[in-house]
C-alpha cells in the first residue's frame, strides 16, 4: 500500500531560510510575499511563482483555521544544478487522522469546499508530512518546488507519437484520457481509464491528468503516488505510463490496473508490468522495468474499451504506417461499442 507519508529525494543544500508566524490575526500576507520575492530571486517562471503563493495561502490557513497557530519556514535549496525552494508548515494543532486523504483534491475536514491539501499535493513536486492526533499532537508538512529548465522543441526525438480516442456511444464525457509530454532528449506517454463511464469517470481522468501535468519529470514511483493522492475523492483511475530517453536509448514501463501494453520489434521480449489496483483507491506500488529502445521498436497501450484479444500477426503492414494511422485503424478495429476507448501508439525512428 502507499505509505502515508512520501518520502523525499536526497537532501538537498540550503541556501537560505526565513520563517513566518501565523496566527488567526495575521502572518499570511507577509508570508504570501516572501514566497513570492523568494521565488523571483531562483527564477521560477510567473507561472509557478503564483503556483507558490497560492501553496503559501492554503497552509498558512491551515495553521490559521485548524491549528490556531503555527509557523512557515521557506528555504531557498540546491540539489545538484537545480534550485528550488522548500516550504514547512509546523503545528501543534489537532493533527491529521487520514493524510492521503486530505491531500486528494476537495477535502475538508469541516465539509467545506477547500482544496487545501490537494493543492499543496497537485503544485508542489515533493510532499511529505508527519502528524499525530495523539497528544501531544503535532504536524510537520515539507514541500519541495525546483525549478525546470526552458521547455524546448524535441527535434530530433527517436520516437513519433499517434492517439485515437472515443467517448461511450451517445455520451458527451470521455472518461478515457491520455498524456504526451516531449522535451530534448524524452518523453513521457500515458494513457488514463477514469471507472464506470460519464461524467465522474471524466473527472476522475481529469485530476490524474492535471498531476501528470505538473509532475511529468518526476521520477514513476512519485508519480504514481501524487495521481492515488489526487484521486481519493474521485471514483479512480488506472494508468500506464512509459518515460522514454532518447541518448541513451531506453524506455521506462509502469502500469497498475487494466491498460494493455504490446510491444513491437524487441530482440528480446519486452516485460510488461501488470498489477492490479485502482489509483484512489490507496493501490500498491507500481512496479517499474527499464528496457532499451531504438528505431526498430514500438509499444501500444490501449484503454480496456478496446478487446485485448489481438496480436500483430492480425494486422500485417500495420507497423509501415505512421504512429496516428496506426492508433486509428486499431480503434476502428477493436474498440467496444459500449465503453470508452484510448489506444496511444509510440513508434520508433531513425535519427
Amino acid at each position: 500500500m502507499y505509505k502515508q507519508v512520501a518520502e523525499l529525494r536526497e537532501k538537498p543544500r540550503i541556501l537560505r531560510f526565513q520563517k513566518i508566524r501565523i496566527t488567526r490575526q495575521g502572518g499570511k500576507m507577509a508570508a504570501r510575499a516572501l514566497v513570492r520575492a523568494m521565488a523571483k530571486q531562483v527564477g521560477f517562471t510567473a507561472k509557478a511563482r503564483e503556483e507558490l503563493v497560492l501553496v503559501t495561502s492554503e497552509l498558512a490557513e491551515n495553521l490559521a483555521v485548524h491549528a490556531q497557530e503555527g509557523e512557515i519556514v521557506f528555504k531557498r535549496i540546491e540539489q545538484g544544478a537545480i534550485q528550488g525552494i522548500q516550504i514547512e508548515s509546523r503545528d501543534q494543532g489537532p493533527g491529521i487522522k487520514d493524510i492521503e486523504l486530505a491531500m486528494s483534491d476537495g477535502f475538508s475536514s469541516k465539509n467545506q469546499l477547500g482544496y487545501g491539501l490537494g493543492t499543496v499535493n497537485r503544485l508542489m513536486d515533493e510532499v511529505k508530512i508527519n502528524s499525530t492526533s495523539k497528544q501531544p499532537s503535532q504536524t510537520l508538512l515539507i514541500a519541495r518546488k525546483f525549478t525546470r529548465p526552458i521547455e524546448q522543441a524535441a527535434k530530433d526525438a527517436l520516437s513519433t507519437f499517434g492517439v485515437a480516442t472515443k467517448a461511450l456511444n451517445g455520451s458527451k464525457f470521455n472518461g478515457d484520457g491520455f498524456f504526451i509530454k516531449k522535451w530534448p532528449n524524452g518523453a513521457l506517454a500515458a494513457v488514463i481509464d477514469g471507472l464506470g463511464h460519464g461524467q465522474y469517470a471524466h473527472r476522475a481522468t481529469q485530476k490524474a491528468l492535471n498531476y501528470l501535468e505538473n509532475h511529468y519529470d518526476n521520477n514513476i514511483s512519485q508519480i504514481f503516488m501524487g495521481v492515488n493522492r489526487q484521486c481519493l475523492a474521485t471514483r479512480g483511475v488506472v494508468m500506464a505510463l512509459a518515460r522514454f530517453s532518447w541518448n541513451p536509448g531506453s524506455v521506462i514501463l509502469a502500469s497498475i490496473g487494466n491498460i494493455s501494453i504490446k510491444a513491437y520489434g524487441a530482440e528480446e521480449k519486452m516485460e510488461i508490468p501488470v498489477l492490479r489496483g485502482v489509483l484512489g483507491r490507496r493501490a500498491p506500488n507500481p512496479s517499474v522495468v527499464k528496457h532499451p529502445w531504438s528505431a526498430k521498436h514500438g509499444i501500444v497501450m490501449h484503454s480496456d474499451g478496446l478487446s485485448s484479444h489481438w496480436n500483430w500477426r492480425d494486422y500485417p503492414g500495420l507497423w509501415e504506417q505512421s504512429a496516428p494511422n496506426m492508433a486509428k485503424q486499431l480503434l476502428d478495429s477493436l474498440a467496444k461499442e459500449h465503453d470508452d476507448a484510448t489506444v496511444l501508439v509510440v513508434r520508433g525512428k531513425s535519427l
